[in-house]
């Protein structure tokens, strides 16, 4: 049952994304997801700016909210092939960033694709889901306690 329920999710979702309603991302797991909590000392805004700065650093950002329907704020990048100072070896890959105000966290969400034929197959980039994890926590993640 639950198979066919994600059969009908995924046919529906690009179907949307056929018709130009929405732009469909994969259910984040451990390879493609890293979650960040916020630094206690930062407010909303200054972590949202600091966070969509970070973005458009790396990437063009393709949506920008910052308070999505659900409360989040959202960025979207679009899938590039080439980034200014990483190769990525002929993928494409794209960044989802999701600030959670209510539970004080960040969600970083990586997808790659690699060309096969005429069309992308999934991939990873663990480079590039640690390379803006690690900057994302260094902009507004919690640090540590320093040792007493």
């Amino acid at each position: 049952m639950r198979q066919w329920l994600r059969i009908w999710i995924v046919f529906g979702a690009v179907a949307l994304a056929a018709a130009g309603a929405i732009v469909y991302w994969f259910p984040g797991d451990a390879e493609t997801t890293c979650e960040i909590r916020l630094r206690k000392n930062l407010t909303d805004d200054q972590a949202w700016d600091a966070l969509a700065g970070l973005v458009a650093r790396h990437f063009t950002v393709e949506r920008s909210e910052k308070v999505s329907a659900d409360g989040t704020g959202v960025l979207d990048t679009g899938w590039v092939t080439q980034m200014h100072d990483r190769d990525l070896g002929g993928k494409r890959v794209r960044v989802r960033v999701v600030l959670d105000r209510t539970a004080r966290k960040v969600s970083v969400m990586c997808e790659a694709e690699r060309p096969q034929g005429e069309a992308w197959k999934p991939a990873s980039d663990d480079g590039l889901l640690q390379q803006i994890t690690s900057e994302v926590r260094a902009a507004v993640g919690d640090r540590p306690a320093a040792p007493t």
